[in-house]
């Protein structure tokens, strides 16, 4: 699904003049040419398999919206890491190094409204929480996390 949502993100770009299959290609993040400009079109049916994934997870949530109004949960798997080195294992549990420390997708593949806010520190390096709402909460979502952000002011305690 990712591959074809950005393969047609690309053709808009470049109905607008940028070429990412030629003079632009060194513009574009190695993970994305990988991702779409080289990753061979999936199938009819890979893209009905994904969309049925798709929809469990989206049922999934829809459950627990039933019972709670938001989900709040790390935004990572794991704390900061530097730059361009993303981490292969967390807690010995090997991980996709591109996106496998990332708790952000269920809610980009289902659409649900989600936020990350500052949540402290770590070692002396910042980490997220992140909320998430049920379809077309997302008034809620940037509710709680404004009230959040006004309970715990972080702009001023960010490390020298």
């Amino acid at each position: 699904m990712a591959t074809v949502r950005w393969q047609a993100a690309l053709d808009e770009l470049e109905e607008r003049g940028f070429d990412p299959r030629g003079e632009d290609r060194d513009r574009l993040h190695e993970a994305s040419i990988e991702t779409v400009l080289d990753a061979a079109p999936p199938s009819v049916r890979e893209l009905t398999q994904a969309d049925v994934v798709r929809s469990r997870v989206f049922d999934g949530l829809q459950d627990r919206f039933e019972e709670y109004d938001l989900i709040a949960s790390a935004t990572l798997a794991t704390t900061s890491f530097p730059h361009g080195e993303p981490p292969e294992t967390i807690d010995g549990i090997d991980v996709g190094p591109r996106r496998g420390w990332v708790l952000t997708q269920p809610y980009n593949l289902t659409g649900h409204p989600a936020a990350s806010v500052p949540a402290g520190f770590v070692d002396g390096l910042p980490v997220g929480m992140q909320l998430a709402g049920e379809r077309f909460g997302d008034a809620d979502v940037l509710a709680a996390s404004a009230a959040l952000e006004r309970r715990q002011p972080w702009r001023d305690r960010y490390p020298a």
